[in-house]
Parts: structure tokens; sequence; C-alpha cells
């Protein structure tokens, strides 16, 4: 097939360069656009069979982790913007799995750092910073407010206007039985995301890459007296992308193996200065004269 044949001249072929001289933008946009979902392609099945497992096994434990975290005598009750329970306060509800590593431990917020993801105190209408800051929570509920950690600060969230309001074991597990049946989706949309997100990725972003890159291929060129726009050096450049783009998903894709942005450009510099080639001009011969 002639487009396989072509991602292998791309690397290496200065008469199919020669020939690229000649041939229109459109050309090389489709062997692109076409070389861009082949990579695409291989990516989401690599990802998919390397992620998808441990998504699946994510979800399937989902539920009964959730349950088995939230006690079975806890009950938090807001009516009319007044917040109650029914076990001994102040109560702590420790973190389930450490602190995350986004949130950043301050001092100023948090004594020793972060132990709990809800801590129940309903013996006062609002809390102070102080108390907040005593209890190294995540969530501080009191009578009246509720207090959270929100990108490095404290919000504080009045109850007013919450009238109904109850959460127990029933209505966790009532609602994770709602939920639970649309976890059949994740699947095909992690596939879909993934293909989408690793396309836009390769094809755009190497589009946007190209304007810088096409002036390296552009002076490349005039040095090998290939007389040539920079127009036609960004038409090359599709092609002169691919060993890098290869080298991108074989070895920091598949063997995560880290490649920097100095060894992007070099690949391109190296396969124009190898393929870029002037175009010969053949001088005709003069009659022999007739004696």
């Amino acid at each position: 097939m002639e487009f396989f044949k072509n991602i292998q001249r791309s690397i290496y072929d200065p008469e199919f360069y020669r020939g690229l001289l000649v041939r229109p933008f459109s050309y090389s946009l489709k062997y692109f656009v076409l070389f861009c979902l082949l990579i695409t392609l291989v990516a989401t099945i690599y990802l998919s069979f390397s992620l998808l497992p441990k998504v699946n096994d994510f979800l399937e434990n989902f539920s009964p982790t959730v349950l088995n975290y939230f006690p079975d005598d806890l009950e938090i009750v807001i009516e009319d913007g007044v917040a109650s329970t029914n076990v001994p306060e102040p109560y702590f509800l420790e973190m389930p799995f450490g602190v995350p590593e986004d949130i950043e431990i301050r001092p100023d917020i948090h004594g020793y750092g972060i132990e709990n993801l809800l801590v129940i105190d309903t013996r006062s209408d609002e809390a102070t910073l102080e108390q907040f800051k005593s209890y190294n929570t995540i969530i501080l509920l009191n009578r009246k407010t509720l207090m959270y950690y929100d990108e490095n600060q404290v919000a504080i969230q009045p109850l007013a206007g919450i009238t109904n309001f109850k959460l127990d074991k029933g209505v966790i597990s009532s609602l994770l039985t709602k939920i639970v049946p649309y976890f059949r989706l994740v699947g095909p949309l992690f596939i879909i995301f993934v293909f989408g997100g690793y396309f836009a990725f390769v094809f755009v972003g190497r589009m946007f890459y190209l304007l810088f890159a096409a002036l390296l291929i552009w002076i490349i060129a005039k040095v090998k007296k290939v007389n040539i726009g920079y127009s036609k050096s960004y038409q090359l450049g599709f092609h002169l992308l691919t060993a890098s783009i290869l080298y991108q998903i074989i070895f920091g894709l598949i063997l995560d193996i880290s490649n920097s942005s100095l060894l992007f450009i070099g690949l391109i510099i190296i396969l124009a200065i190898i393929n870029l080639r002037p175009v010969e001009v053949q001088t005709a011969t003069p009659p022999v004269a007739q004696t």
C-alpha cells in the first residue's frame, strides 16, 4: 500500500523528497492526517489494554468500598438550615486513602497535617479558623455552617436554604444503586476520550509545532541549495515529523522512556539534512555537427 511505503520514504528517501517539491500541499496533508490517525489508533489500543483493566477494577470495587467506609450508625440531618447528628461529637471521619497529592498542607490552616475527611461538631453555630485548624480536616460541619478546604484556602458555606437533607448509609446505598449501572459506559467513553484526545495532541499539536520547525527546514534547505519557500518547508515538515512521532509513541508511550523536545527537533534536523537535496538540472548535449 502506498501509504505505508510513504511512511518508510518519509524517514529516508531523497528521491521521494525531490518528488514532494512538485506535489501539492494537499498530498502531504492527507498523508499526515492518515499517519496521525494510525498513530492514534495504536496509542488507543495500547492505553485501552493497559489502563482499562485498572479502571474496571476500580469501578467494580467502588460501591463496596464506599459502603464499607461509611459508618453504619452515622446519620446527618439538615432541616431549615440547622445541622444535627446522632453520634457523639465531635465526630471524626478519617481520610479513606490518605491525603490526596494535590492538596498542599499549610501550617497556617492545618496543625500537623490533614488526618480527617469530615469532622462533625454541631455544638457551635459557626467554627473559627483555629477550630478548623485543630481538627486537621478537609470538611467541618457545624450547626449552621460548612467549612471546607478549597484550593489552599478555607471556604465557609452557610446552611441556610437547605430545608430537608438526610445522609446515612441507606441513602448512600440507594445513590450507588442508581449510578452503578452507568459504569458500563465508562469503557466506551474512555476509548473515545483517549482516541480524540491523543489525535488532537498529535495532529493539532504538531501542526502548531511545525510553525517553528518549518523555519529550521527552510534554513537547512537554503544551506543545501534547495530552492523552496516557507509554505513548501511546512509541507515537507509533515513527512519529516514521521520519525519523531514514531519515536515518541514507541519509546515515550509504550516503553516509557523519557524524550525531550531537543531530541524531537534533532530528529527533524537530521532527516532534513539527509533527505533534502537540490534538483539536478539535466543539461542538453549539443548535437554533433554533421560533416
